[in-house]
């Protein structure tokens, strides 16, 4: 299934999907049951259509965009580039996103619960 969709594209023969990840090897900890088996990463300017992530079904599967983008979370996140603004020094040389909430509990001088993952990056 993760081949056929990463091979679909649209009616020019554009990929729709740049990746699939299963669940089981992106998500951890005691909620991850509660992910779907399969997280599509769309290529850019290609999305889940809004009634289906509403909890619709449509009878086609590929949709022409007719609403403005905003806050998208449906792109594959190894394109969207992240940039963090820090006012202090970063010893972290590969600070990553799950490494912010135990910066600023540590910050705070707040302890890091055991079930969070990451580390402090000051």
């Amino acid at each position: 299934m993760i081949v056929g969709l990463e091979a679909l594209t649209d009616f020019n023969g554009q990929p729709v999907i740049r990746r699939v990840y299963r669940a089981d090897q992106v998500y951890s900890g005691s909620a991850t049951g509660l992910a779907p088996d399969l997280i599509l990463g769309y290529c850019r300017g290609y999305r889940a259509s809004w009634a289906t992530v509403l909890g619709d079904l449509t009878e086609e599967f590929l949709l022409d965009n007719d609403s403005a983008w905003s806050a998208d979370h449906c792109v594959d996140a190894l394109q969207v580039p992240g940039v963090l603004f820090s006012n202090r020094a970063i010893d972290d040389k590969n600070p990553s996103l799950v490494d912010v909430a135990p910066s600023i509990l540590t910050e705070f001088g707040l302890s890091t619960p055991s079930s969070m993952q990451g580390k402090g990056f000051f």
